[in-house]
């Protein structure tokens, strides 16, 4: 996979990457010429034509757990816990844990989906 260029400014496709999360729709970025997977940290660089969605089948794998004891919004009531996850497509991302089901474990196998406008990951069935 190639490196994304570094932008001078930011381009437009994290705001269609926003508008499929508000839409229910977990997305991976794919870049419109090369067909390479863009890291979701690396979106910022790209315009929305240069990009093309693919529709993610929200299987994961945590890599990593953090839990938060200290409310920094009103939206998450503590504890809630933020897992680094790893789509089955190959891409990492941040996304809230479903805290009824605390506490996580590094390589628990998850689904991620979009609820609310948020990306939620639970434990998978099955």
């Amino acid at each position: 996979m190639r490196a994304a260029p570094i932008p001078s400014q930011l381009g437009t496709a994290p705001s269609r990457f926003r508008d499929h999360v508000e839409a229910g729709q977990l997305t991976i970025a794919v870049d419109a010429s090369t067909r390479d997977v863009i890291p979701y940290w690396r979106l910022a660089a790209y315009d929305a034509d240069q990009v093309s969605f693919v529709k993610s089948k929200g299987r994961a794998t945590l890599l990593a757990v953090a839990v938060y004891h200290r409310q920094f919004s009103p939206d998450f009531p503590v504890p809630y816990s933020v897992g680094l996850i790893e789509l089955d497509e190959g891409v990492q991302i941040i996304s809230l844990l479903d805290s009824s089901e605390a506490p996580y474990r590094p390589g628990e196998r998850l689904s991620a989906s979009c609820v609310d406008g948020l990306l939620v990951c639970r434990r998978a069935s099955g």
